[in-house]
């Protein structure tokens, strides 16, 4: 609640649930989570929720939310809203592996490699994976041990960036394979721009 915007979902001014939700940019938000005490549950509020937030939010032009592979449920949900599966990304748990859906209200273009310039809000990008360089060993701040990292190179049609890998994803990042940067900040490094992830998301493209 410190760090993310929501709501709280009312019946007959009893607080039964939430909803919460970020912003990348003016055009993308996330759904992080929406909930519903169990005892409210099939009577449509959530679906009405989810759709009084996208009333109030009137300049956004895409929704992204993530939801696990085996809940079956909240899959139908998000469908029957109108979101569409465009990827998946990985956790470290196999079985955590997120079904990444999207809903296009308006339409929208992402930009492009060679437009990047350092400082500027959170953006989401989308290219694909052409080097990835052998995993080596860091300590991050608050790590308990040392993770392993990879630097790979982004590209697309007009330019390329670098971008590191962390951990658990780093088998999943195949040359070739095309992924969205979701909650990018593109910082300098050396000279050089590349893309800063950590708050944000990778995603695997169906597409691929």
């Amino acid at each position: 609640m410190k760090v993310m915007d929501y709501y709280e979902i009312m019946a007959d001014k009893k607080l039964i649930g939430g909803l919460f939700f970020s912003t990348a940019n003016q055009d993308h938000y996330f759904i992080e989570r929406i909930f519903i005490s169990p005892s409210f549950h099939r009577r449509g509020i959530a679906t009405i929720a989810m759709e009084l937030a996208f009333d109030r939010h009137p300049g956004a032009k895409f929704w992204t939310l993530g939801t696990p592979n085996w809940n079956l449920r909240t899959q139908n949900f998000y469908e029957k809203l109108g979101f569409l599966q465009v990827g998946w990304e990985e956790a470290e748990d196999p079985e955590w592996r997120g079904v990444w859906y999207q809903k296009t209200l308006k339409a929208y273009s992402l930009p492009k490699i060679k437009d990047l310039e350092e400082g500027k809000e959170p953006i989401t990008i989308e290219g694909t994976i052409s080097v990835v360089s052998s995993p080596r060993k860091r300590t991050e701040v608050n790590e308990a041990r040392p993770i392993p990292i990879a630097e790979a190179i982004l590209e697309d049609d007009t330019g390329e960036i670098n971008i590191v890998i962390n951990g658990f994803q780093i088998p999943y990042m195949i040359p070739g394979s095309k992924v969205r940067v979701e909650y990018a900040l593109v910082e300098s490094q050396s000279g050089k721009l590349r893309l800063d992830w950590k708050y944000g998301k990778i995603i695997n493209l169906i597409d691929n």
